[in-house]
């Protein structure tokens, strides 16, 4: 490969390859995984255009100490136009904006956001009156970071004539994959002044109790394996299995080592000659396919990564197997209303190499009713967007009315609906 060159350019390639080789590394550890939310939309829908002033200042900061009952943050007020315990929310129409030399600065709207959007207006708190709606969702689709320009996510916020009225008061951004290289903050990087966020990553130092949800991150990538779920093993073949691809290479040792002590623990990892999100291999010996390896085990582990939140979190879920959750300080979704013991083993990062004593701890009848509990969150809070929006909004409209408000049974219980009222 070098012969004809000097020792420079010799040491030039050198240089290169090595850039290449540590760029790929970066690429594969920083989460494909996490930013698999689905580009673009197929639906045509009708989409209007608007022009952005380069002038326009961009909003405040988002403000630490906001409450869902404090004025100063939000406008309770807005909340008692509908009649009955019910918020009503309003939706901006579908919109691409532009900058003043004509180039978009909006990104392609997601089949997730068109869902989202889709999951509002069908329901029950829709309005098409912006005056009268508690709750405003911005027309910019925010679920992902890495596809938005902050700035200009800032000014198209500060464009929208209700956020201009109310300064991000009773406005609602959903953002399932926060920050971006090199720092992954865990709160949307989008300055969003006095907005409620709805977010995928928090932290407890970025949450902001009573005000923010934590909602999760979806993973559409193998959300076509939906239908899989009513073909789960009843048998499980494995343990305790990883096959997360992106989690903390600082723990990949301990995980090894556990594998090659017990025969009932699977580690995975992406497949070097095959490095599909579909496809998760044992050292180069056996491949197994993604994401029904997952039914093949009684606990499946979702480590942090760059990011706190994870989408294999859902993927467990979808395939019945109970997550064992290790990432320390990670709020975790709808935890204001879900009691995720009941569904989960949360690890603490220092003691996951204890993890195994930890699962071995739990009773045969334990483990039957944590995947019962497994299941029922599935079902009714995460197996679609619709799903996560209607949850996002419900927990919203229980703090507006916490008299009529479900209580623990009705969020926890499966088999049990909710006092008054259907599951979401």
């Amino acid at each position: 490969m070098f012969r004809g060159v000097n020792f420079k350019q010799r040491l030039f390639y050198l240089i290169v390859i090595i850039l290449i080789l540590a760029i790929v590394v970066l690429f594969l550890w920083s989460g494909s995984d996490h930013d698999s939310l689905a580009e673009t939309t197929n639906n045509k829908v009708t989409v209007d255009s608007q022009t952005v002033a380069s002038n326009i200042p961009l909003p405040l900061p988002s403000i630490q100490n906001c409450r869902m009952h404090t004025n100063d943050c939000f406008n309770i007020y807005r909340c008692g136009y509908n009649e009955g315990d019910k918020i009503s929310v309003y939706v901006y129409p579908f919109t691409n904006y532009f900058d003043e030399q004509g180039h978009q600065v909006s990104p392609p709207f997601s089949r997730e956001f068109y869902d989202l959007v889709m999951a509002i207006k069908e329901s029950n708190y829709y309005t098409s009156d912006m005056d009268k709606a508690c709750i405003i969702v911005p027309p910019l689709d925010m679920l992902n970071q890495r596809r938005i320009n902050v700035k200009y996510a800032g000014q198209i916020l500060n464009s929208l004539p209700s956020w201009r009225q109310l300064g991000g008061k009773n406005h609602l951004i959903f953002n399932m994959i926060p920050g971006q290289s090199p720092d992954f903050n865990t709160s949307l990087d989008v300055q969003t002044d006095k907005a409620v966020l709805a977010s995928g990553s928090f932290s407890s130092s970025s949450y902001r109790p009573g005000f923010d949800i934590s909602i999760p991150i979806s993973n559409s990538l193998t959300q076509h394996y939906l239908g899989e779920q009513n073909i789960r093993k009843s048998t499980k073949k494995w343990f305790l299995l990883s096959a997360q691809a992106n989690y903390n290479p600082n723990y990949r040792p301990t995980l090894e080592n556990l594998a090659a002590l017990r025969e009932n623990v699977l580690v995975l990892n992406r497949c070097i000659k095959d490095d599909r999100i579909y496809s998760r291999c044992d050292g180069e010996l056996l491949s197994y396919k993604y994401p029904q390896i997952l039914q093949s085990s009684t606990f499946c582990l979702v480590i942090r990564g760059v990011r706190l939140g994870q989408s294999s979190l859902l993927d467990a879920l979808m395939m019945g197997c109970i997550p064992v959750i290790i990432a320390d300080n990670y709020v975790l979704p709808f935890s204001e209303v879900i009691d995720w013991p009941r569904a989960a083993v949360i690890v603490r990062e220092e003691q996951i190499s204890n993890v195994y004593e930890i699962l071995t701890s739990y009773t045969p009848q334990e483990i039957t009713d944590m995947v019962k509990q497994v299941n029922h969150l599935w079902s009714n809070y995460f197996s679609s967007m619709k799903k996560i929006t209607l949850t996002t909004i419900k927990i919203i409209n229980d703090r507006v009315f916490p008299n009529s408000a479900w209580s623990y049974e009705d969020w926890n219980t499966p088999n049990i609906p909710p006092s008054g009222e259907a599951k979401v």
